[in-house]
């Protein structure tokens, strides 16, 4: 466990890790390891203090990315969006998800670290290809993922408003009139925000549950009409996954767009309805 790697924070699993961004921080810098190294991404200044004294209290390395280590967007394409990172070139990402070019730096940056302390040396030629080769092949289920074309049907774990926020900006270009949203945010969460952010984008939004697992509550049907209330979009309620989906349908016919902004048990109840492999999860 020489390097530790954080992707940016936010408010979740407040039951578990803590109500505040320092709270939170401090559970997960328990990846430090003394001696060891530790790589952030862009974190809110709470969170970032909180990793930095940890590393510093474990006499571990810190480093956050610098704006000239993050790869530019450049344009959106049909299965991904092109980007430029610095010392690798213009490339195709097969993600569609805007937070993924972060994420991507950030997974370059911690390769390039991993391989100076195996071979004490800095990318050469080939490694520049080979780390190219790979960044084109990735995929990854449920973060931004389109399901289908006709209608268009996009899926994201997306259940905290900043969240939901990167789901909306990486589909915003591709979104065809009408759009049905549905939402299937854990009570933990606060999902009067996230019905708020769906609802400002869509004709219809239809809240949903899962009842797969038995630790993850979600709203009462009650309680989620009240937080929606007064919205923009026409509002529906779906006790499961299918219903909201239906209605969702009924809603866009074959020409718009459906957005699935839900946590992870309802994605991957997605990834049964789609028929979807995934074994790589």
């Amino acid at each position: 466990n020489w390097l530790a790697v954080f992707t940016p924070m936010m408010h979740e699993h407040t039951a578990l890790l803590g109500g505040t961004l320092e709270r939170i921080a401090w559970h997960k810098a328990g990846i430090i390891s003394a001696g060891g190294q530790a790589l952030s991404s862009r974190q809110p200044p709470p969170a970032l203090a909180v990793l930095q004294r940890e590393a510093e209290g474990q006499a571990a390395g810190f480093h956050a990315l610098e704006a000239a280590e993050m790869a530019q967007w450049r344009r959106d394409e049909p299965q991904g969006q092109r980007i430029h990172l610095p010392r690798y070139g213009e490339l195709t990402l097969p993600l569609l998800g805007r937070y993924q070019i972060e994420n991507a730096s950030l997974a370059v940056r911690a390769v390039e670290l991993l391989q100076a302390r195996l071979t004490g040396r800095g990318a050469s030629a080939a490694d520049v290809q080979t780390m190219r080769a790979g960044l084109a092949q990735v995929s990854w289920l449920g973060r931004v993922q389109k399901l289908q074309d006709r209608p268009a049907v996009y899926v994201d774990g997306a259940i905290a408003p900043r969240s939901v926020d990167s789901f909306l900006a990486s589909v915003k270009p591709r979104l065809r009139a009408p759009v049905a949203a549905i939402a299937g945010t854990p009570r933990d969460r606060d999902y009067a925000a996230v019905y708020a952010r769906l609802a400002a984008v869509s004709d219809a939004l239809i809240i949903t549950k899962s009842d797969v697992n038995p630790n993850t509550h979600f709203p009462s049907e009650a309680a989620a009409r009240r937080a929606a209330q007064g919205l923009d979009a026409e509002l529906h309620y779906a006790a499961d996954l299918p219903l909201a989906l239906e209605i969702a349908r009924r809603k866009v016919g074959r020409d718009g767009t459906i957005l699935l902004a839900v946590s992870l048990m309802l994605v991957g109840e997605c990834m049964l309805l789609w028929q979807l492999d995934t074994a790589q999860i």
